[in-house]
Protein backbone atom coordinates (compact mmCIF):
# COMPACT_ATOMS: atom_id res chain seq x y z
CA UNK A 1 0.00 0.00 0.00
CA UNK A 2 1.03 3.41 -0.60
CA UNK A 3 1.41 6.15 2.26
CA UNK A 4 -1.00 9.08 1.95
CA UNK A 5 1.82 11.23 0.81
CA UNK A 6 3.30 9.00 -2.06
CA UNK A 7 -0.14 8.44 -3.52
CA UNK A 8 -1.06 12.48 -4.07
CA UNK A 9 2.52 12.72 -5.31
CA UNK A 10 2.36 9.94 -7.73
CA UNK A 11 -1.12 11.60 -8.79
CA UNK A 12 0.08 15.08 -9.38
CA UNK A 13 2.89 13.74 -11.27
CA UNK A 14 0.21 12.02 -13.35
CA UNK A 15 -1.45 14.80 -14.24
CA UNK A 16 1.62 17.01 -14.57
CA UNK A 17 2.81 14.54 -17.24
CA UNK A 18 -0.48 13.82 -18.69
CA UNK A 19 -0.24 15.52 -21.92
CA UNK A 20 3.56 14.51 -22.41
CA UNK A 21 3.18 11.14 -21.77
CA UNK A 22 -0.36 10.97 -24.45
CA UNK A 23 1.69 12.44 -26.89
CA UNK A 24 4.53 9.63 -26.15
CA UNK A 25 1.96 6.93 -26.42
CA UNK A 26 0.35 8.42 -29.81
CA UNK A 27 3.89 8.16 -31.45
CA UNK A 28 3.91 4.66 -30.27
CA UNK A 29 0.66 3.70 -31.22
CA UNK A 30 2.31 5.35 -35.23
CA UNK A 31 4.81 3.26 -35.22
CA UNK A 32 3.17 0.26 -34.38
CA UNK A 33 0.66 1.24 -37.38
CA UNK A 34 3.36 1.83 -39.51
CA UNK A 35 5.14 -1.60 -38.66
CA UNK A 36 1.72 -3.40 -39.00
CA UNK A 37 1.61 -1.96 -42.91
CA UNK A 38 5.42 -3.20 -43.62
CA UNK A 39 4.47 -6.91 -42.05
CA UNK A 40 1.47 -6.86 -44.41
CA UNK A 41 2.93 -5.52 -47.21
CA UNK A 42 1.05 -2.47 -47.47
CA UNK A 43 3.28 0.31 -46.70
CA UNK A 44 3.41 3.32 -48.90
CA UNK A 45 7.62 2.38 -48.62
CA UNK A 46 9.20 0.16 -50.61
CA UNK A 47 12.81 -0.97 -52.06
CA UNK A 48 13.99 2.50 -52.59
CA UNK A 49 12.46 4.86 -50.14
CA UNK A 50 12.16 2.27 -46.82
CA UNK A 51 15.52 4.26 -46.04
CA UNK A 52 13.29 7.18 -45.00
CA UNK A 53 11.78 5.30 -41.99
CA UNK A 54 15.10 6.00 -40.28
CA UNK A 55 14.86 9.72 -40.24
CA UNK A 56 11.06 9.49 -39.49
CA UNK A 57 12.33 7.39 -35.89
CA UNK A 58 14.98 9.33 -35.38
CA UNK A 59 12.29 12.00 -35.17
CA UNK A 60 9.56 10.27 -33.70
CA UNK A 61 11.88 8.89 -31.11
CA UNK A 62 14.52 11.95 -30.32
CA UNK A 63 16.94 10.45 -27.85
CA UNK A 64 18.35 13.04 -25.97
CA UNK A 65 14.80 14.83 -24.98
CA UNK A 66 13.82 11.49 -23.88
CA UNK A 67 16.43 10.49 -21.49
CA UNK A 68 16.23 13.66 -19.67
CA UNK A 69 12.65 12.88 -18.78
CA UNK A 70 12.47 11.47 -15.06
CA UNK A 71 11.95 8.19 -13.85
CA UNK A 72 8.10 8.34 -14.26
CA UNK A 73 8.94 7.69 -18.44
CA UNK A 74 10.99 5.07 -18.13
CA UNK A 75 8.07 2.64 -19.17
CA UNK A 76 7.22 4.73 -22.01
CA UNK A 77 10.83 4.60 -23.01
CA UNK A 78 10.75 0.69 -23.12
CA UNK A 79 7.81 0.75 -24.97
CA UNK A 80 9.06 2.96 -27.53
CA UNK A 81 12.45 0.94 -27.86
CA UNK A 82 10.26 -1.82 -28.38
CA UNK A 83 8.09 -1.03 -30.86
CA UNK A 84 11.21 0.13 -32.80
CA UNK A 85 12.40 -2.94 -32.47
CA UNK A 86 9.38 -4.97 -33.68
CA UNK A 87 9.77 -2.44 -36.79
CA UNK A 88 12.89 -3.24 -37.32
CA UNK A 89 12.20 -7.12 -37.71
CA UNK A 90 9.29 -6.25 -39.81
CA UNK A 91 11.50 -4.15 -42.71
CA UNK A 92 13.89 -7.18 -41.99
CA UNK A 93 11.57 -9.95 -42.80
CA UNK A 94 9.99 -7.21 -45.69
CA UNK A 95 12.58 -5.46 -47.30
CA UNK A 96 15.88 -6.14 -49.09
CA UNK A 97 17.80 -3.92 -46.49
CA UNK A 98 19.98 -4.63 -43.58
CA UNK A 99 20.85 -0.71 -43.21
CA UNK A 100 17.48 0.33 -42.11
CA UNK A 101 17.09 -2.33 -39.14
CA UNK A 102 21.27 -1.78 -38.21
CA UNK A 103 20.09 2.53 -38.19
CA UNK A 104 17.07 1.51 -36.13
CA UNK A 105 18.73 -0.93 -33.52
CA UNK A 106 21.94 2.02 -33.19
CA UNK A 107 19.36 4.59 -32.52
CA UNK A 108 17.07 2.16 -30.18
CA UNK A 109 19.99 1.57 -27.83
CA UNK A 110 21.05 5.00 -27.27
CA UNK A 111 17.88 5.55 -25.06
CA UNK A 112 17.88 5.01 -21.42
CA UNK A 113 16.49 1.73 -20.89
CA UNK A 114 16.08 -0.70 -18.26
CA UNK A 115 18.14 -3.79 -17.47
CA UNK A 116 15.76 -6.05 -18.18
CA UNK A 117 14.88 -4.78 -22.06
CA UNK A 118 18.71 -3.86 -23.26
CA UNK A 119 20.06 -7.49 -23.36
CA UNK A 120 17.19 -8.77 -26.09
CA UNK A 121 17.78 -5.25 -28.14
CA UNK A 122 21.68 -5.91 -27.96
CA UNK A 123 21.26 -9.60 -28.92
CA UNK A 124 19.51 -7.87 -31.97
CA UNK A 125 21.29 -5.89 -32.78
CA UNK A 126 25.00 -7.93 -32.66
CA UNK A 127 22.70 -10.05 -35.26
CA UNK A 128 22.05 -7.49 -37.90
CA UNK A 129 25.20 -5.60 -37.75
CA UNK A 130 27.10 -9.25 -38.47
CA UNK A 131 24.51 -9.31 -41.22
CA UNK A 132 25.14 -5.86 -42.38
CA UNK A 133 29.16 -6.00 -42.17
CA UNK A 134 28.63 -8.90 -44.69
CA UNK A 135 26.71 -7.42 -46.69
CA UNK A 136 28.84 -4.66 -47.42
CA UNK A 137 31.49 -7.20 -47.84
CA UNK A 138 29.72 -8.89 -50.55
CA UNK A 139 29.13 -5.43 -52.09
CA UNK A 140 32.83 -4.76 -51.92
CA UNK A 141 33.18 -8.30 -53.56
CA UNK A 142 30.82 -7.57 -56.34
CA UNK A 143 32.50 -4.84 -57.27
CA UNK A 144 35.95 -6.70 -57.91
CA UNK A 145 33.85 -9.29 -59.68
CA UNK A 146 32.30 -7.28 -62.18
CA UNK A 147 35.77 -5.74 -63.00
CA UNK A 148 37.67 -8.66 -63.11
CA UNK A 149 34.44 -10.26 -65.68
CA UNK A 150 35.29 -7.59 -67.75
CA UNK A 151 38.95 -7.68 -68.10
CA UNK A 152 38.33 -11.21 -68.44
CA UNK A 153 35.76 -11.10 -71.07
CA UNK A 154 38.07 -8.49 -73.11
CA UNK A 155 40.92 -11.25 -73.21
CA UNK A 156 38.00 -13.69 -74.69
CA UNK A 157 36.92 -11.12 -77.48
CA UNK A 158 41.26 -11.05 -78.02
CA UNK A 159 41.20 -14.93 -78.30
CA UNK A 160 38.23 -14.79 -80.85
CA UNK A 161 40.48 -11.89 -83.42
CA UNK A 162 43.58 -13.95 -82.61
CA UNK A 163 42.23 -17.14 -84.04
CA UNK A 164 39.96 -15.12 -86.87
CA UNK A 165 43.54 -13.49 -87.56
CA UNK A 166 41.87 -9.67 -87.39
CA UNK A 167 44.16 -8.69 -85.40
CA UNK A 168 48.14 -8.76 -85.95
CA UNK A 169 49.98 -10.51 -83.02
CA UNK A 170 52.26 -7.68 -81.95
CA UNK A 171 49.18 -5.68 -81.74
CA UNK A 172 47.83 -7.60 -79.08
CA UNK A 173 47.57 -5.41 -75.52
CA UNK A 174 46.09 -6.75 -72.26
CA UNK A 175 45.45 -4.87 -69.46
CA UNK A 176 45.67 -6.59 -66.56
CA UNK A 177 47.85 -5.32 -63.59
CA UNK A 178 48.79 -8.87 -61.74
CA UNK A 179 50.00 -6.81 -58.58
CA UNK A 180 46.25 -5.69 -58.14
CA UNK A 181 44.73 -8.85 -58.83
CA UNK A 182 46.99 -10.81 -56.65
CA UNK A 183 46.58 -8.31 -53.68
CA UNK A 184 43.14 -9.36 -53.39
CA UNK A 185 41.44 -11.46 -50.48
CA UNK A 186 41.21 -15.84 -50.86
CA UNK A 187 37.51 -14.17 -52.30
CA UNK A 188 39.16 -13.91 -55.14
CA UNK A 189 41.10 -17.03 -56.25
CA UNK A 190 39.13 -18.30 -58.98
CA UNK A 191 39.02 -15.28 -60.49
CA UNK A 192 43.24 -15.35 -60.66
CA UNK A 193 42.61 -18.79 -61.76
CA UNK A 194 40.38 -17.70 -65.27
CA UNK A 195 42.05 -15.10 -66.02
CA UNK A 196 45.63 -17.02 -66.15
CA UNK A 197 43.84 -19.78 -68.02
CA UNK A 198 42.36 -17.01 -70.22
CA UNK A 199 45.96 -15.41 -70.78
CA UNK A 200 47.72 -18.78 -71.36
CA UNK A 201 44.78 -20.14 -73.94
CA UNK A 202 45.52 -16.30 -75.46
CA UNK A 203 48.96 -17.27 -75.80
CA UNK A 204 48.81 -20.48 -77.45
CA UNK A 205 46.47 -18.98 -79.96
CA UNK A 206 48.96 -15.98 -81.08
CA UNK A 207 51.84 -19.28 -81.42
CA UNK A 208 48.89 -21.07 -83.65
CA UNK A 209 48.02 -18.35 -85.82
CA UNK A 210 51.13 -16.35 -86.11
CA UNK A 211 53.94 -18.57 -85.08
CA UNK A 212 54.64 -15.36 -82.55
CA UNK A 213 57.05 -16.75 -79.70
CA UNK A 214 57.71 -13.53 -78.18
CA UNK A 215 54.07 -12.51 -78.05
CA UNK A 216 52.80 -15.92 -76.91
CA UNK A 217 55.84 -16.05 -74.25
CA UNK A 218 55.25 -12.39 -73.07
CA UNK A 219 51.57 -13.68 -72.68
CA UNK A 220 52.55 -16.52 -70.82
CA UNK A 221 54.60 -14.83 -68.34
CA UNK A 222 51.85 -12.04 -67.44
CA UNK A 223 49.91 -15.46 -66.16
CA UNK A 224 52.61 -17.27 -64.50
CA UNK A 225 52.70 -14.12 -62.77
CA UNK A 226 49.47 -14.55 -61.79
CA UNK A 227 48.77 -16.08 -57.70
CA UNK A 228 46.63 -19.29 -58.63
CA UNK A 229 46.27 -22.63 -57.66
CA UNK A 230 49.31 -25.16 -58.51
CA UNK A 231 47.32 -26.84 -61.07
CA UNK A 232 46.74 -23.91 -62.66
CA UNK A 233 50.49 -22.22 -61.90
CA UNK A 234 52.01 -25.55 -64.07
CA UNK A 235 49.63 -24.99 -66.55
CA UNK A 236 50.97 -21.66 -67.35
CA UNK A 237 54.39 -22.31 -66.50
CA UNK A 238 56.64 -21.30 -69.21
CA UNK A 239 58.96 -23.89 -70.85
Amino acid sequence: MFSSSKYWLLLHEALAYRSLYNELQSRINDLQSITEEVTNEESDYDEETVEELTTLVQTTVPIEPLNTLPSYFQGTRNKLAAQVNRLCLAIWNTYNTTLVPYNLLEHLLLLDLDSASRPQFEKNFGIVKAKHLQRLDEHKHSVVFKLWAKRTKEINELIEMVTAKNILAQNVKVDIDTTELNALGGFADEVRDVVANRLRELSVSVWNSYNHHSKAMELLYLAFEIRTSPEVKGACKPT
